[in-house]
């Protein structure tokens, strides 16, 4: 059974628009269309809209990340809002410049080869759609630390110089937020990769996030320890009846080192 939809689609030609814009279109549709099939849909309709869309792996409808090839089942509404996984990336209504993505591959290129690379590619919604990188632009993203596992599984003698790449305090996995809000579907267990990635760091000695563990006020870090805390960073434990009746707030300024680690406990 077909629906009536208002799909308001993102638009913006970096060679002619200042701004980007959303423009609505009418359509009929089967309850379980693709992302795919109303990109088509208005192709057929608007002659304007011309951009090519054959390497576009997932679209953001709703707020949410979707497979260009996923039914949208609730998420298709009577009114809906379809964008690039980059809005402040696009050069041509979906397609992007990537060229941020492929920087950040740069930093593991020495060690992988074209498998690595192909895997690292599979991956480039996780890195756009990462809530860190709206506040941080050149946080390193989930994408490299998926690859940076996968590295360190295929060539576990080089682990440590990995680690000393990802485990940057300013950029690296210590800032990594769960991605579970931002993507419809989840194909890996993206958070306990990097809690790994996180822990062999921490054993290592990497980073000051070492000498917070050790000056929190909160409890003592263990490495062996499997309940995390916070951001994932490492506390042992935490009594959260502390909290009752507080309203909290830390802010750390523009991601500071001084604040990123060291004072934050200080300061809370």
């Amino acid at each position: 059974m077909k629906k009536k939809v208002v799909a308001r689609l993102f638009r913006f030609d970096a060679k002619s628009d200042y701004l980007s814009y959303y423009k609505p279109y009418q359509l009929r549709l089967e309850e379980d269309a693709t992302p795919r099939q109303i990109l088509d849909y208005i192709k057929q309709e608007d002659a304007l809209f011309v951009c090519d869309y054959s390497e576009v792996s997932h679209v953001v409808v709703g707020g949410k990340g979707f497979g260009i090839d996923e039914a949208l089942g609730e998420a298709l509404l009577e009114d809906i809002v379809i964008e690039p996984i980059a809005t402040d990336r696009a050069k041509l209504d979906f397609q992007l410049n990537d060229e941020d993505f492929w920087k950040k591959y740069a930093l593991l290129a020495p060690w992988c080869d074209e498998e690595d690379r192909k895997f690292y590619e599979q991956y480039k919604a996780h890195y756009y759609l990462s809530s860190v990188r709206k506040i941080n632009r050149d946080y390193m993203g989930e994408a490299l630390f998926l690859l940076a596992d996968r590295v360190i599984k295929n060539q576990p003698s080089k682990e440590l110089e990995i680690l000393n790449i990802i485990a940057d305090e300013e950029d690296g996995i210590w800032h990594y937020g769960t991605l579970t809000s931002r993507l419809n579907t989840l194909d890996i267990a993206i958070d306990e990769i990097v809690l790994d990635l996180k822990k062999r760091a921490i054993d290592y000695g990497l980073g000051d996030i070492v000498q917070l563990k050790k000056e929190s006020f909160i409890d003592k870090y263990e490495p062996s320890n499997e309940s995390f805390f916070g951001e994932n960073l490492g506390f042992k434990s935490f009594d959260s009846s502390k909290l009752e009746g507080l309203n909290v707030a830390v802010y750390i300024g523009n991601y500071s080192k001084r604040f990123r680690h060291l004072d934050v406990s200080r300061l809370l």
